[in-house]
């Protein structure tokens, strides 16, 4: 079995699936989950797809599976409240590494080949290292494929479909171990950190000073930079967690929606924070968050620029100012060459 991006000619095999969903509950039990409701609505459907949070899981080429899999902060903000019990990873995580996570949902399978479900949820938690999600109490298939899989029962949370309580459930790695590999682009090398799930890291190195080692966000990291660097749409950005304060994660979320082919100064962004926070900011603070950002290209720091479009604060490699600025002027200008 594979998976991949689910697309929009995809979407009337998609409500077939979860049409025999919804039947294979009502027959095993479970007829209140998705039953009344008629959940998930093509337009559920639909948003996961334009999104790209939408998957889906073939077996010669043929759609068995589906899931919608959400990864980031607060991935899920009904998981922010939990009663009846708690979050193992908010007391084996540090706080902030604890609320980024993958959340799961509308997983399902048309039966046609065995272990699907679980083939999905070790493909998500592969991609994560951590993992959410919730289902209902009479869902005691769902419950025992989730236990199978590594995931355990947490406590109670509450969704938007309807007023029934839900059974949360957790999987995570407490030990992640950091993986390093290498990629050649024409304007030098990049190194790309991982914690074994999601990039963590990706910054101009001088050359290679260890073997690249494996892992899936190396290699789709790898297939985003090489469609980028040939002008191609790249797609969405790999799952990727960056660690800093919270006022640089602000900044850098800011940054990362920077359109391709467009840039932004220091003071926008900083304007733009007042107006999320009330708080007046310096263009200054800004330039030095935007400074530490440690994901190169994917958080396109690049584009963002002084006044009167003068090209300030992007180091190369070897901390040479002046070779990261004919880098970054390289980057503007492959980006101006096409659109994306």
């Amino acid at each position: 079995m594979e998976i991949r991006k689910t697309q929009l000619t995809d979407v009337d095999r998609l409500e077939e699936i979860y049409a025999g969903a919804r039947r294979f509950m009502a027959e095993h039990g479970n007829p209140n989950q998705w039953g009344p409701t008629h959940w998930p609505p093509r337009s559920v459907i639909e948003e996961d797809i334009q999104n790209g949070h939408s998957y889906v899981c073939t077996d010669k080429d043929r759609i068995v599976g589906t899931f919608c899999l959400v990864y980031g902060a607060h991935a899920d903000p009904q998981y922010d409240r939990i009663t009846e019990g708690s979050w193992p990873s908010r007391l084996a995580m540090d706080p902030d590494k604890a609320e980024q996570y993958g959340v799961i949902h509308r997983l399902a399978g048309d039966g046609s080949v065995k272990g699907i479900g679980a083939f999905c949820l070790e493909w998500a938690f592969a991609r994560c290292g951590h993992l959410r999600m919730d289902t209902h109490g009479d869902n005691t298939v769902m419950q025992n494929l989730m236990k199978k899989s590594g995931f355990v029962q947490c406590g109670i949370v509450h969704v938007i479909e309807d007023d029934i309580p839900r059974l949360a459930f957790e999987r995570f790695d407490p030990d992640p171990q950091l993986k390093i590999a290498f990629y050649q682009s024409p304007f030098g090398w990049l190194q790309m950190t991982s914690d074994g799930y999601v990039l963590t890291g990706l910054s101009w190195s001088d050359k290679p000073t260890a073997p690249s080692q494996s892992c899936p966000v190396f290699d789709e990291t790898k297939t985003w930079l090489d469609r980028y660097f040939q002008k191609e749409d790249p797609g969405p950005r790999p799952f990727y967690y960056a660690q800093g304060t919270p006022f640089q994660r602000a900044v850098w979320s800011l940054v990362a929606q920077v359109p391709y082919g467009q840039t932004a100064t220091y003071g926008m962004l900083a304007e733009q924070l007042k107006k999320a926070t009330g708080r007046r900011q310096s263009a200054q603070a800004v330039g030095q968050a935007v400074r530490k950002n440690p994901i190169s290209i994917l958080i396109p720091c690049h584009r963002i620029i002084g006044q009167n479009g003068r090209l300030v604060g992007y180091t190369a490699g070897n901390g040479s100012a002046a070779d990261g600025l004919d880098i970054k002027a390289a980057l503007l200008n492959l980006e101006q060459k096409t659109t994306c």
